[in-house]
């Protein structure tokens, strides 16, 4: 049931870590690439990219962003707490401030805005970690596609499967809760326990059934981004192959369990557009660029998002 938000003051922070790892990975690439020579290249293969692209790289972000944003307000719905289209899909943007982080674990801030609407921590974390699991089992659906065309990543389809089986045996033990905790500390083990009960319900096969199908579109979108930007540059390259190739990157840096992946992500996509056919300076540029419109725009969108939410709690506690 619905409860009226209470009047909180919600500080707005502005997100220095994100932006300083954010310097780090731009100086790391424009330096790899200058160190291999080709910093003329690099720069050259950025004004290479159309102008168009950019644009529809950004807006495929936008469309799985608000896909993403549409299956969590979903789950919170399946556990019975119905959010304002307006409310929820800013909320969930707003958690994209804190993406950075193992796991994307930074999100689960969206539970501290949710109080206010009457969703307690369990049910925001489950949807948090429902979100996670559909999303890997997603994108390592997809990755497997990056064997399409024989350009030499057959290998990933065993990888990916095998440590998909791996982190689904792991959510379906009793371990989890323990493990997260190890990792994360006892408050993020104490949560994942309360959320216990709600997550299996989030479990189940015909709530799967109905959010993989956005869910594939989601990060399929990003995908044909990347296809978008590699193309742009002038190189030929299948479709599915260059999503395979894109979600397969994402998979590498999420196993990293560097914060949003960062840096391996990236490492990863330059090593297996390498791998792909193009030089050093146009894969560096075309990570850069895709990175740069799907995670960055994220973290930017997040920061406004937060920004209004403090305006508007603001605003009703001077009311």
């Amino acid at each position: 049931m619905m409860v009226a938000p209470e009047r909180r003051r919600l500080r707005f922070r502005v997100p220095v870590r994100s932006l300083a790892l954010l310097v780090i990975v731009i100086v790391g690439g424009g330096a790899y690439a200058l160190l291999r020579g080709d910093g003329p290249a690099f720069l050259g293969a950025l004004t290479r990219i159309p102008p168009g692209t950019w644009l529809s790289v950004a807006g495929l972000a936008l469309i799985s962003y608000g896909l993403r944003a549409v299956r969590w307000m979903g789950m919170l719905g399946h556990l019975g707490y119905s959010l304002p289209r307006g409310a929820g899909m800013t909320v969930y943007i707003a958690g994209f401030a804190l993406t950075l982080t193992p796991a994307k674990a930074g999100e689960t801030i969206r539970a501290m805005y949710l109080l206010p609407w009457g969703v307690p921590v369990g049910a925001s974390v489950a949807a948090f970690v429902a979100e996670r699991l559909m999303d890997l089992v997603a994108v390592t659906g997809l990755s497997v596609l990056a064997g399409w065309g024989g350009q030499g990543f057959t290998w990933a389809v065993p990888v990916v499967a095998a440590g998909g089986a791996a982190i689904l045996m792991l959510v379906r033990s009793r371990l989890l809760p323990d493990v997260v905790g190890r990792i994360m500390g006892r408050a993020a083990g104490d949560a994942l326990i309360q959320a216990v009960g709600p997550l299996h319900a989030l479990l189940r096969l015909q709530v799967w059934m109905r959010w993989v199908g956005p869910t594939l579109l989601a990060w399929g979108a990003q995908g044909v981004a990347f296809h978008l930007v590699v193309t742009g540059l002038g190189h030929a390259g299948p479709l599915p192959g260059l999503v395979g190739l894109y979600c397969l990157a994402i998979l590498l840096g999420a196993l990293s369990f560097m914060p949003g992946g960062l840096g391996a992500t990236e490492a990863a996509l330059v090593i297996l557009l390498e791998r792909h056919g193009l030089g050093v300076a146009d894969a560096v540029a075309a990570g850069l660029v895709t990175r740069g419109l799907t995670l960055w725009l994220a973290v930017l969108l997040g920061s406004l998002a937060t920004a209004r939410l403090a305006v508007v709690r603001s605003q009703a506690s001077e009311g």
